[in-house]
């Protein structure tokens, strides 16, 4: 569970719990493979702990592959 409040991006010792696991964000985004700040951020945005782990990370069309 996360208090209502802003995490720091730079921060790395957040603690998230998701399916009776406890673990840092940095595992989780180990696990995940979500950026941590990415997750970092989502949180901050209000999503449930649960949607900013596991929904999968959109294509903004921003990026582009250099091959």
């Amino acid at each position: 569970v996360v208090s209502v409040f802003k995490i720091p991006i730079a921060e790395t010792t957040l603690y998230l719990t998701f399916d009776n696991k406890k673990l840092s964000v940095k595992k989780w985004s180990d696990i995940t493979g979500i950026n941590v700040k990415t997750i970092k951020s989502r949180i901050n945005l209000g999503w449930s702990v649960e949607d900013a782990l596991t929904k999968p990370i959109a294509n903004t069309g921003k990026r582009k592959n250099v091959y």
